[in-house]
């Protein structure tokens, strides 16, 4: 029992400089180690109370952090006993030396630590109603699919066997680059598209081939935290861009190499950007030399007005490099996802995205490649995109019923998911931290900006019917009029 005591409190290595905050540090770091194995499972936790004084944090922090955990099935507490580890499907099991104690993990650096946070962050509560990002898998033509998958193995037998092109298999280059012209008005050829596995890794190749450590990147506040964790990692200073209704306002920004932006559908606010603002930001990047990220998030889904033209288009693609995925618009798992470089730029980007991760794997290339030339990729995007708006519409309908004095709804504007915020003083985090997942999962809307932001929620509906959506606002409602649990006194009074 002490050696297990010890492991607890010597491997947690709390940062009172990392915005995080102390609790979300303490759910992340004992959620680690019970999937690592170093907590296992039956293995008893100290006290809250000798947690609290082992760490130098409040008690309540403590019991916030160990309830979200209860809450998620990876404590469990029983009455007069203490709280215990769970049996957790997929953790790791370490040998008894190391989860006696025997052996003490390596410490994680500071920018580790904040790494480690945002991973698990974003696995969490990926399936759960309210959850963003997670697209209508249930909808999705599997038949359909299976069908490129058999017809693009029998046609491309010795292709998939032979090797590919750094930048990608040829066909699905073509098939994206007569996809994204009209639809996007991204005019480029084949040539210049480099298949990756996902936008975090486009931005990542971004960052260290186009920045010196110590320089400047512009991100939007608020904004993707993929992308703020890459550049924080690259040493980069970030500048932030404030955004309203009409997206990101890049102002006077100087001394920035990059700029990363979602002109077409802003995460997480939804806002499409201005034709003044995206004139005005290639401006910029032209006085400054600076490198433009476009990041097309959730633009195949937009469906409040006349999508605005691409900064790639409007450039000429000169000094923009355009990203696409298909994780949203197809599902998840296919990881895949492509990077349109401006000419001069595409041996360098393809080169170094194979030597540090080799080839994206060929035959999900191959079968997409089928998929949009038979015109089913096309035929998806337009059923999801009615769907999409049916399921918003449902989101906004409840929330205006039951939330409406509490929140300011946008108004429809397609996507995966929307932000609200608070019209009155509301801790979003503290909120989210006291959901169960397995009723509404949304994320803080405050977790998004640089520094203090407004407290909202930003919320998924393209997964969920209506049925679904209205139960998952109805058990919010519920949450936030009973407001955060008081702690009873058990001191004598001042």
């Amino acid at each position: 029992m002490t050696r297990r005591r010890s492991v607890l409190l010597d491997a947690l290595a709390l940062d009172r400089t990392d915005p995080q905050g102390l609790a979300r540090q303490v759910h992340v770091g004992v959620r680690a180690m019970v999937l690592e194995g170093v907590l296992p499972a039956g293995a008893r936790l100290p006290s809250s109370r000798a947690l609290a004084e082992a760490w130098g944090v409040a008690r309540n922090t403590v019991v916030g952090a160990l309830d979200r955990l209860i809450a998620e099935g990876l404590l469990s507490s029983r009455r007069g006993s203490g709280t215990f580890v769970a049996e957790v499907v997929g953790a790791r099991r370490v040998p008894a030396k190391a989860a006696s104690g025997g052996t003490v993990p390596g410490k994680l650096s500071v920018r580790g630590r904040a790494a480690l946070a945002e991973a698990l962050l974003r696995g969490q509560h990926g399936d759960r109603p309210l959850a963003p990002d997670v697209p209508a898998l249930d909808r999705f033509p599997t038949d359909l699919w299976h069908r490129s998958i058999l017809r693009s193995a029998r046609r491309q037998r010795l292709a998939l066997l032979q090797g590919i092109d750094r930048r990608g298999f040829e066909p699905l280059r073509a098939a994206i680059a007569a996809h994204v012209g009209p639809a996007r008005g991204v005019i480029c050829s084949p040539d210049q598209i480099v298949i990756l596995t996902s936008t975090r890794q486009a931005i990542q190749l971004a960052g260290l081939l186009l920045t010196e450590p110590g320089e400047g990147a512009a991100i939007e506040d608020p904004g993707f935290l993929g992308a703020r964790a890459i550049f924080n990692a690259a040493g980069l200073k970030l500048s932030a861009m404030p955004v309203d209704g009409e997206g990101a306002n890049p102002g006077r920004l100087s001394g920035v190499r990059l700029i990363y932006l979602t002109p077409s559908h802003q995460y997480p606010l939804g806002v499409a950007m201005s034709l003044e603002r995206r004139m005005a930001v290639l401006g910029i990047a032209e006085r400054l030399g600076a490198w433009i990220v476009e990041d097309d998030y959730d633009g195949e889904f937009q469906i409040r007005g006349h999508p605005a033209p691409s900064l790639h288009g409007l450039s000429g693609g000169g000094r923009v490099l355009y990203v696409g995925t298909f994780s949203k618009a197809m599902f998840p798992a296919i990881r895949l996802a492509y990077l349109v470089v401006p000419p001069g730029l595409v041996d360098a980007f393809a080169s170094v995205r194979a030597s540090l991760d080799g080839i994206t794997q060929l035959h999900g290339q191959a079968a997409l490649a089928d998929f949009m030339e038979s015109g089913a990729f096309a035929a998806h995007i337009k059923r999801m995109r009615g769907l999409y708006a049916e399921r918003e519409a449902a989101l906004l309908d409840r929330l205006r019923a039951r939330l409406g004095g509490l929140l300011d709804l946008p108004e429809p504007g397609g996507g995966l998911q929307l932000a609200a915020r608070f019209r009155r003083r509301i801790d979003d985090i503290d909120l989210v931290r006291r959901l169960d997942p397995v009723e509404a999962a949304p994320m803080p809307l405050s977790r998004y900006y640089l520094k203090d932001g407004a407290a909202g929620l930003l919320m998924g509906f393209a997964a969920s019917t209506p049925a679904m959506l209205g139960k998952a606002v109805d058990y919010l409602a519920g949450a936030i009029e009973s407001g955060p649990k008081r702690k009873r006194r058990t001191g004598p009074s001042a």
